[in-house]
């Protein structure tokens, strides 16, 4: 007998056939991502190419032109604010910036999402929050000002506070920047571990070849508003197309522009 059940989705978040850009100026044409569920998923490319705007079209933040981004099986930009703010409640963010609250403390900032919520008591909130500062190696740090923080060390407490509610569906913004090599390490070790042991689904951001590599199930390489490369970090190594050769091994030369568009420079010079 013919299997008439449906199948069901394997992707936890998808982007359609995404068109946007700001002030009539495109940053993406037609792209399609697709996020699995239970998967750490990577986007890497240049700077200034559009990763943290794929983050932000996922969460609502923005909105596309054109197309659609699907996340827990509804259209982000259908939903009401009331119903935007109950699926942001299933994601967990680590802003490139860090965006921590500079006038509440280390433990306050991790503490904010679960407080924000009112259904725990403040008791287990303490504890939770203690064991989030100590995978990311700062609870001895808890009391600390924010503006007492190194970069890196922001970063870590960032993270700390995108966990704090166990998501759903975890988006990392370049968590490995401003990290020395051991904590680096030590960050890459948690992800992964984040991702096996409570079956999160991961959207990772970065530019760090070596660690991203290590721990990501699938990984799209975009650039000039479309995807240059997809596929397991294996493929990828495999793949002798120029483009991203260059961009995977870090060559100098070849088809990935270093300069912003400009005229020649002799038309510009006075001499």
């Amino acid at each position: 007998m013919e299997n008439t059940q449906p199948t069901r989705n394997p992707y936890l978040a998808q982007l359609k056939n995404i068109n946007f850009g700001y002030n009539d100026k495109p940053i993406f044409t037609s792209i399609n991502l697709n996020i699995k569920k239970g998967q750490i998923t990577a986007i890497m490319g240049p700077s200034g190419c559009g990763k943290t705007t794929l983050l932000h079209l996922m969460t609502g933040f923005n909105i596309p032109n054109k197309g659609h981004a699907i996340v827990f099986g509804q259209n982000i930009e259908q939903l009401s604010r009331a119903q935007l703010f109950q699926i942001r409640q299933r994601m967990g963010m680590l802003f490139q910036s860090a965006a921590l609250f500079l006038d509440l403390n280390v433990f306050d900032n991790v503490a904010f999402p679960l407080r924000e919520l009112n259904i725990l008591p403040e008791s287990m909130i303490q504890d939770i929050v203690l064991l989030k500062l100590e995978a990311v190696g700062l609870r001895g740090a808890k009391s600390l000002a924010i503006q007492n923080l190194s970069g890196g060390m922001k970063r870590r407490i960032a993270l700390a506070r995108a966990i704090a509610c166990d998501p759903n569906l975890l988006l990392l913004d370049e968590p490995f920047a401003g990290q020395d090599p051991v904590t680096m390490g030590v960050l890459t070790h948690l992800i992964n571990l984040i991702n096996k042991s409570f079956k999160t689904t991961i959207v990772l951001v970065s530019h760090t070849i070596q660690n991203t590599f290590q721990i990501a199930d699938y990984i799209y390489l975009v650039s000039e508003g479309r995807i240059m490369g997809e596929g397991a970090p294996q493929e990828l190594l495999r793949n002798h197309d120029p483009w991203i050769q260059q961009f995977i091994k870090g060559f100098p030369d070849g088809p990935m522009r270093f300069h912003y568009p400009s005229i020649p420079l002799k038309e510009e010079l006075r001499v």
